[in-house]
């Protein structure tokens, strides 16, 4: 019994971690938006901005973010002041909503988990 302790603990520990390193895929890929912007309380932010501030939301919010959606749903998604909802206004100028895009990184990012790289 004692033998198959560190392998439940090695699950365990690889369950955690999953959805942190989801959400720190999903922060990167914001950061690295090249040519894109954040819309946020109708003005505009960086990449690099936009991460920051996604970074913060979860901080403050981490005891209630257990997956990579919640992530997205408290944090991603709109202003917890203005109930705005966020948008990325890509190079070509079009804009889609945030947790939109990032519910897309997120199935990507998974699927490619799935098969592999």
């Amino acid at each position: 019994m004692l033998k198959l302790l560190p392998l439940f603990l090695a699950t365990l520990v690889g369950a955690v971690a999953a959805p942190v390193d989801e959400i720190e895929s999903l922060l990167h890929f914001v950061g690295g938006l090249q040519g894109a912007t954040f819309i946020r309380n109708g003005d505009a932010h960086s990449p690099s901005a936009a991460e920051a501030h996604l970074r913060l939301k979860w901080s403050m919010q981490k005891a209630q973010i257990k997956t990579a959606e919640d992530f997205i749903r408290l944090c991603a998604t709109k202003s917890s002041m203005s109930g705005d909802p966020y948008l990325i206004r890509f190079a070509d100028g079009h804009e889609e909503p945030a947790a939109a895009v990032l519910a897309a990184r997120l199935s990507l990012l998974r699927d490619r988990n799935r098969t592999g790289p």
